[in-house]
């Protein structure tokens, strides 16, 4: 038995989800934790990347379920993505000229 488009889709973004999720978290615990307070800690604990990845579990998840949005999940979280990687290249330049 054939599984149909949407489920192999929905099955492959839900692969992608846990995979960028697992890759996320095992980078962060190496980068240790921010002690300076303030816009890099915030960043921090609300990683932009992280809430991308979430979405995209979500609309994978919804798209197998054949309920829920589906690919529609996948609009808002190109959002986090775009300002995440913005927020980490101004992070990273401030860093580096401290």
């Amino acid at each position: 038995m054939r599984p149909s488009p949407a489920t192999a889709v929905g099955s492959e973004l839900l692969a992608l989800a846990v995979l960028a999720g697992t890759v996320l978290f095992i980078l962060d615990q190496r980068a240790g934790q921010a002690r300076e307070p303030g816009v890099a800690r915030f960043v921090e604990r609300y990683s932009p990347n992280t809430i991308t990845v979430i979405l995209v579990g979500i609309a994978g998840a919804t798209l197998i379920a054949c309920a829920g949005g589906g690919l529609l999940w996948l609009i808002p979280a190109v959002a986090p993505s775009l300002m995440g990687g913005v927020v980490n290249a101004w992070l990273f330049l401030v860093r580096l000229a401290s």
